[in-house]
């Protein structure tokens, strides 16, 4: 490009303008930028750009594998472990949350200043407006080559980048521990011959209450149900008055029979299950006692018994701290692992009537794919 003579007045108020355009850009964005790209197993492949550093936020935009970015901050993932890059889209300028092992870093360094609160992060960062007849493009009006040097290192100087850290490695959605105590939990049934396939529900879950519950009983059982609501896919648990497909009864040990033929002694909390020759769940009995447990213990059966007549009826000896926990306990609340393999259950791609094997593909799958489908 062949620069062109200005006179020395001239250069002076264009000085001017691009610094007071350099200090606004110095509010305006992070003190560093990276350049790279978003990075998928697949070609073209959709990636989302979140609101906020974690899955279970909003994604106002999405990119494409290849794309490429501007990495302008770092933060680590509310829910997850991982780190997260806050990024703008070159060809849109749109800017969000993006997990680390979907972005490639396009140079040998990694930027590690400190991340603001995602919170206090904008939507969109947008360029500050340079004082009028002033361009924001420094190329526009052209000095003499030593001071365009001058400019552009004024202009530049918030992109300078700190040593690398490490990257943490992409990391599969589901583990082989969870996977394991899926296979152990939800595959074949406490009693009985049942075959050792998935069976599940494939809408709502109505239920309602029978017998002499307390308030602390009530307030329990609307509790674990607010909580499986926000764990599952493709059904809605919900209590009713009217046409249950759920019936739970809060009665006496001693009476569990008189409402359940296939009851077996002695158990403080029952459920029994029908399931249709597609495998999924229609109806279900659930029995928790009143007598002979304190109201942590009986808690803790109306989280175990409901959940379990969800498909999840066998138990372990495995986790002491899990609500499947095969010795007796009192735990009021679903531990991690117990909240990933409810999750994993009620996932589209896990169907009534797969196999052991089946399950295992399906699940190989979405850690395979995880960045397209979840993503």
């Amino acid at each position: 490009m062949t620069l062109k003579q200005i006179p020395l007045a001239a250069f002076a108020k264009l000085c001017v303008g691009i610094t007071s355009v350099a200090a606004a850009l110095t509010v305006a964005l992070p003190a560093w930028t990276q350049t790279a790209v978003l990075n998928a197993q697949y070609a073209n492949s959709q990636i989302n750009v979140r609101s906020e550093p974690t899955t279970r936020s909003y994604s106002p935009y999405s990119g494409r594998s290849g794309d490429r970015i501007q990495v302008l901050n770092q933060a680590r993932g509310y829910d997850d472990g991982f780190t997260w890059y806050y990024v703008r889209l070159n060809n849109s300028s749109q800017q969000g949350w993006v997990r680390s092992d979907l972005v490639r870093l396009l140079s040998s360094t990694t930027p590690v200043a400190s991340a603001p609160s995602p919170s206090s992060l904008p939507t969109q960062v947008s360029m500050a407006t340079p004082p009028a007849g002033v361009s924001n493009r420094v190329t526009a009006i052209a000095p003499s080559a030593a001071q365009a040097v001058a400019v552009r290192s004024v202009v530049n100087a918030p992109q300078a980048i700190e040593p690398q850290a490490r990257i943490e490695p992409s990391q599969p959605l589901y583990t082989s521990e969870q996977i394991d105590y899926f296979f152990a939990i939800a595959t074949g049934s406490e009693f009985g011959n049942a075959q050792a396939v998935i069976r599940k529900w494939n809408g709502p879950v109505r239920i309602k209450v029978h017998g002499s519950p307390n308030s602390e009983d009530l307030q329990t059982l609307r509790a674990v149900v607010d909580d499986i609501n926000g764990l599952v896919q493709g059904i809605q648990l919900q209590i009713v008055t009217e046409n249950p497909n759920v019936d739970m009864y809060f009665v006496p040990e001693r009476e569990f029979s008189r409402y359940e033929p296939n009851y077996r002694p002695v158990n403080y909390g029952f459920f029994w299950t029908w399931w249709n020759r597609s495998n999924i769940i229609e109806r279900a009995r659930i029995l928790v006692t009143t007598t002979g447990v304190t109201q942590r213990e009986r808690s803790h059966l109306i989280r175990e018994e409901l959940t379990q007549s969800l498909g999840l009826m066998q138990d372990s000896h495995r986790y002491p701290d899990s609500i499947f926990y095969q010795g007796w306990t009192d735990t009021t609340e679903f531990s991690p692992i117990d909240r990933a393999i409810i999750a994993m259950l009620y996932r589209s791609e896990i169907r009534p009537g797969m196999t052991q094997l089946q399950v295992r593909q399906a699940f190989n799958q979405i850690n395979n794919s995880v960045i397209v489908a979840d993503r």
